[in-house]
């Protein structure tokens, strides 16, 4: 009904009538959990004997440091380590692109692509020769190399994101800074919209997500993962936290929702590129505005 959001109610069979024991268990785990921290006020009780609680706004606010921040920072080292593999593989292609912007996207695009056909690679010859591949220590090796390897990229990039400054001559009434201030909105609050630990609907809990669960949970390749695309780069956060894990299942949602975060740079890029300056922004607000865009 019109309970407040802040609200909880002690999890008793006689409040949550629907649950099953699991469930129980799982909600009482979470409520003790908060109740230790002090997070919970007492309002009042019930006509059934439950008590009713409100969350304090500290521990709401807490929350956003310890769930989404870790999760941007993991989002940000995985496209990091892209742009490494890009780098390097840039450099064997002869690419200079004398545009940051634009060589930032060619690098993570073609560091996505490569990354995706070691996970490939790894998933068919764990399949074929046994050997322990596609397992937590494998795919954290993995993330340590990749910049061991291409130390220069690394430092590279890491000089770029420390030193780099450009001038920016508008007004703060110029409609650029106000459509650049609803990108950024929009990207936040969709990136909020997608912390949770239960995929939602058939795409996920039958594709997108579970696909690369079940390769990460057998430990090797399996049919349906055949293709080269986005979906072994989604593993990596249960390879990496686990395929039973609410860790893991955040972290693989993260990961798909950064595949459309990509595309919006994409789109900026191609806009700004070939269109002139103050277009990729608009460009790439009218595709991320776009109903069925913003719904995946």
């Amino acid at each position: 009904g019109d309970t407040p959001p802040r609200r909880m109610v002690e999890p008793l069979p006689q409040v949550y009538k629907n649950t099953g024991e699991e469930g129980l268990a799982v909600l009482k785990a979470n409520f003790d959990k908060l109740n230790e921290k002090g997070c919970l006020d007492l309002e009042g009780q019930y006509d059934n004997g439950a008590r009713s609680y409100k969350l304090k706004h500290r521990c709401i606010h807490m929350s956003f440091f310890t769930k989404a921040m870790p999760l941007v920072g993991f989002i940000l080292l995985l496209l990091f380590e892209m742009m490494v593999l890009g780098k390097m593989a840039m450099g064997w292609m002869r690419l200079k692109p004398k545009k940051l912007y634009l060589e930032s996207m060619l690098s993570v695009s073609l560091g996505a692509c490569f990354l995706i056909a070691i996970l490939w690679f790894m998933a068919v010859i764990s399949l074929h020769t046994k050997l322990p591949l596609y397992t937590a220590p494998a795919g954290w090796g993995l993330l340590v190399a990749i910049p061991l390897i291409g130390f220069k990229h690394a430092r590279y990039w890491i000089k770029k994101f420390l030193f780099t400054s450009w001038q920016f001559d508008r007004s703060w009434k110029d409609p650029v800074i106000l459509l650049s201030w609803l990108l950024l909105t929009y990207v936040a609050f969709n990136f909020l919209s997608v912390i949770r630990p239960f995929p939602i609907g058939w795409d996920d809990l039958g594709s997108y997500l579970n696909r690369p669960r079940l390769m990460v949970s057998y430990g090797h390749f399996i049919f349906s993962m055949a293709p080269f695309f986005w979906e072994y780069v989604t593993s990596l956060g249960y390879l990496l936290f686990g395929y039973s894990t609410a860790l893991g299942a955040s972290v693989s949602m993260m990961i798909n929702w950064s595949a459309g975060l990509l595309a919006v740079f994409a789109i900026y890029t191609f806009a700004r590129t070939y269109l002139g300056e103050g277009k990729g922004i608009l460009s790439a607000l009218m595709y991320y505005t776009l109903p069925m865009v913003g719904h995946f």
